[in-house]
């Protein structure tokens, strides 16, 4: 199982926080090849500058409700709860990512193959055996979450978990993945939970 597939373009971190330039450069690429003005802008750890683009109408939090319909979706500096609203608000249209050094959205921009503004290019997908690995890690939040006396789950979670950490994934990286394929911010902690901090 996994979300209704979206569009990504994002801005790693790299150690700074050029707010304004990277805001304006994630905002213009996406404005020249989509309809702006029905974009949500998710506030994320640090805020931003919401109002000088989007208006406080277009503006959410994970707090907002009703949340406004429509995309793209933006969001900045993202946790783990953000992302997961900001993703399941972009199905089907297009999510703009500035990422924080925590956590860092790589594996989110590897499941979509989000354009690399910084490089130019889009983000590598993953191998096969892996995504089938983190394919796995999915499965077993949908069936129910990370719960360790089931050892049905667990008998498909460990070993997936086991192998993405040899590999040398990072956390960030396993739970942005799955965030980016559907799963939810409750599952997302569970999943936080079975990893190294």
């Amino acid at each position: 199982m996994s979300a209704e597939t979206h569009v990504g373009v994002w801005i790693p971190f790299t150690g700074k926080r050029e707010l304004h330039v990277y805001e304006d450069m994630l905002l213009d690429y996406v404005s020249a090849e989509h309809q702006m003005r029905h974009a949500v802008l998710f506030l994320g750890q640090h805020g931003g500058d919401p109002y000088r683009r989007f208006g406080s109408e277009r503006t959410v939090t994970l707090r907002s409700d009703p949340l406004p319909h429509g995309g793209p979706v933006f969001t900045y500096y993202p946790d783990d709860r953000v992302l997961a609203a900001a993703t399941a608000r972009a199905r089907g249209t297009v999510l703009a990512v500035l990422s924080s050094s925590r956590p860092e959205a790589d594996g989110w921009a590897a499941a979509v193959q989000a354009h690399n503004l910084l490089t130019g290019e889009p983000t590598p997908a993953v191998d096969a055996e892996t995504a089938g690995h983190l394919d796995d890690l999915v499965d077993a939040g949908y069936g129910g979450g990370y719960n360790k006396r089931d050892n049905y789950i667990m008998s498909k979670v460990w070993p997936a978990l086991t192998a993405l950490l040899a590999q040398g994934r990072s956390s960030d990286f396993i739970v942005t993945y799955c965030l980016a394929k559907g799963l939810t911010a409750t599952h997302a902690k569970d999943l936080r939970g079975l990893l190294p901090a």
